[in-house]
């Protein structure tokens, strides 16, 4: 007995003194928190139901085109390390800093491929380089005592996991709080950092940390390139299946992948996008049927893109002004597109509201409690004025945008025909009674600025 432990004892040293597996009390709390998550799972009956549906998520993990990215970055990983060990500038003793890069960073990296962006590249750069970077640093630094990491780590965890598991109004409340709680305990740890600096009188060996943060940002930088290459490709590859979608579920050929290809280069802008107005390149049959489609269709992208951002100027360049265009549609759009959406859904709701208890009529759902406006992108009130007939079978409601324009909707009886105007001021009694509605639910001359919003 004493000479296994003995072996452990020595085989526990080389791994601290030869490849660097020293823990800080931080990994070492976070090691304790895997640990009782993975005795909850297996002693407890809802642990061991709660892994059984982890099955399907590592079945999922185990399919080739997850684990051979997964993999080769890995490999590429190692050939980068070797390299630089030839050139002195890695050593056996970072070989824990490695591997944590690897099953954190690294691993990250590649499951958030759908993430990569037009841009990714430079914006990963600039990241790494950046303020965030410091802060980082200057964050891991100096570690609390194990105790106090530990109930932070699992403070921490739980402010980020409220906000994904919490419904409804409190949700929205978890959003807004979580933020702010963990600018707090990061505050409380720079605020430690500061501390231990100042007991050491600002002398402090800043070279192992300072080595360990260059080792991260430089396995990092080596996988960039690696993960765009791998996002251009399984973003080529979504591309091709939606092609085939529509194309009754025929794989495009070769010949017209290539012409597509050959006009999108690595560019992701557009192999994302290639999911609606593709049908002319599923179509085509030769390579350049095929370019000729593409090119079309990045032309009609550019210029929604453009359609969008000239609007998002006018927002600034028109603001409080009374012109109107060549339609008669207001210049000033502000709040304009939220404004519909949301009286749109409180439109839906309303309908809804008709046939339950008590069926028959409408509801004020704006005093219900846990009525809320977040599937609308709406958070908070929102400033909407819901009238209601006293006999429940009519209503319409309304919203003063910031441009002081009014939005109205409404509807009158059981049929769901809606009523839609806006002015400068509210209408003045209920759909059908008040001139500002027009003749009709499709009397569209009272509701011009309804409709064209791009921003």
């Amino acid at each position: 007995m004493q000479d296994w432990l003995a072996r452990v004892t020595a085989w526990m040293e080389e791994l601290r003194s030869t490849y660097g597996f020293d823990f800080n009390s931080r990994e070492l709390a976070v090691l304790t928190l895997i640990a009782a998550a993975a005795c909850f799972l297996l002693v407890t009956s809802g642990g061991r139901q709660s892994l059984r549906g982890l099955g399907g998520v590592l079945k999922a993990f185990l399919q080739w085109k997850v684990y051979v990215p997964m993999l080769t970055l890995f490999v590429w990983v190692g050939i980068v390390l070797l390299g630089a060990e030839r050139l002195g500038l890695w050593h056996l003793s970072d070989s824990r800093a490695s591997l944590q890069w690897c099953l954190t960073s690294g691993f990250i990296l590649m499951v958030n491929l759908n993430e990569v962006k037009e841009g990714y590249l430079w914006n990963s750069v600039r990241q790494l380089a950046g303020f965030t970077a410091i802060i980082e640093f200057a964050v891991n630094l100096e570690p609390l005592s194990y105790w106090w990491e530990l109930v932070l780590q699992l403070f921490g965890l739980v402010i980020v996991v409220a906000p994904i598991i919490t419904k409804g109004k409190e949700q929205a409340e978890w959003r807004v709080l979580s933020p702010k709680l963990l600018r707090g305990i990061f505050i409380l740890i720079v605020v430690h950092t500061a501390l231990v600096f100042q007991s050491k009188g600002f002398h402090y060996d800043l070279v192992t940390p300072v080595q360990a943060t260059l080792l991260q940002i430089g396995l990092t930088l080596a996988a960039l390139p690696f993960v765009a290459g791998f996002a251009v490709i399984a973003g080529y590859e979504s591309a091709f299946t939606r092609l085939g979608f529509a194309n009754n579920d025929r794989r495009p050929s070769l010949a017209v992948r290539a012409g597509f290809a050959s006009v999108l280069g690595w560019r992701l802008k557009y192999i994302a996008a290639a999911k609606s107005g593709t049908f002319h390149i599923a179509r085509a049959t030769s390579f350049t049927g095929a370019r000729t489609a593409t090119l079309e269709w990045r032309a009609q992208l550019d210029a929604a893109e453009a359609a969008i951002l000239q609007a998002q100027r006018d927002l600034i360049a028109f603001a409080g002004s009374n012109a109107v265009d060549e339609e008669g549609r207001r210049r000033d759009k502000r709040e304009f597109k939220a404004t519909c959406k949301t009286l749109d859904w409180l439109a839906s709701c309303m309908h809804g509201s008709y046939d339950h208890a008590p069926a028959g009529r409408y509801k004020h759902l704006l005093t219900r409690p846990g009525f809320d406006f977040q599937v609308a992108g709406v958070v908070g009130d929102p400033g909407i004025v819901l009238v209601i007939r006293t006999d429940g079978q009519a209503w319409y409601a309304w919203r003063r945008t910031a441009s002081g324009w009014c939005f109205a909707i409404g509807c009158v009886g059981q049929e769901y025909r809606i009523w839609r105007c806006d002015g400068p001021n509210p209408p003045s009694a209920f759909p059908g009674q008040a001139p500002e509605w027009g003749t009709s639910s499709f009397d569209v001359s009272t509701a011009l600025n309804w409709y064209g919003h791009l921003a």
